[in-house]
């Protein structure tokens, strides 16, 4: 079924993201108006965003099969990450689907405190070390995967940084093997534990 507009500014209300969000109605139109609950959908939406190669501190969508996945109690087919690391045959990212839309906001808003504008763009200065060692930051660590270069199944799609607190709060997530409640649960847990 289509999310509608009034659906989007629904979820919007529900995550706490303030309504007077910069171009956030044009974001909507653009970006959003008539998509499926379908991660497929909204990575056609950012065809203007395709890129080739990742950079620390963006926000990517794309889709992925881990090569591992018969083994792994779940997996997202859509992540929606803010990269933070090479790896020698990928990258780490932060995976926002891995916690309610709520946790993603709140995540997001103590991350704006590591923006730096580089070039002309806004990105997070933020590492791995970091994160471990700060509170602050504890409901990024369930959601720190390690994606292959490998197991992309779609073109990557850079999210513009004005867009991320809207798109963290699509319904896109697509979990295999268990439903998001249960991984949402086990995530905050997790981040409750660190």
């Amino acid at each position: 079924m289509p999310l509608s507009v009034n659906d989007l500014r629904l979820l919007r209300s529900r995550a706490g993201i303030p309504s007077d969000i910069k171009s956030s109605l044009d974001w909507f139109l653009t970006k959003v108006s008539g998509m499926e609950k379908d991660g497929s959908k909204v990575l056609r939406s950012y065809r203007d965003e395709v890129v080739t190669k990742i950079k620390l501190g963006d926000m990517y969508l794309y889709k992925y099969l881990p090569e591992h996945r018969k083994t792994l109690p779940y997996y997202d087919i859509y992540p929606m990450i803010i990269a933070l690391d090479y790896k020698k045959d990928g990258f780490l990212g932060v995976n926002l689907h891995y916690i309610p839309p709520k946790y993603r906001v709140i995540l997001l808003n103590n991350l704006q405190n590591t923006i730096k504008t580089v070039a002309g763009r806004d990105i997070f200065k933020i590492k791995y070390p970091i994160i471990a060692a700060s509170k602050k930051y504890a409901y990024a660590m369930p959601c720190l995967k390690h994606y292959k270069y490998k197991q992309l199944k779609s073109m990557v799609r850079r999210i513009p940084h004005e867009e991320w607190s809207l798109a963290s709060i699509l319904p896109i997530e697509k979990f295999k093997k268990e439903s998001k409640q249960t991984v949402w649960k086990e995530s905050i847990n997790k981040a409750r534990r660190s």
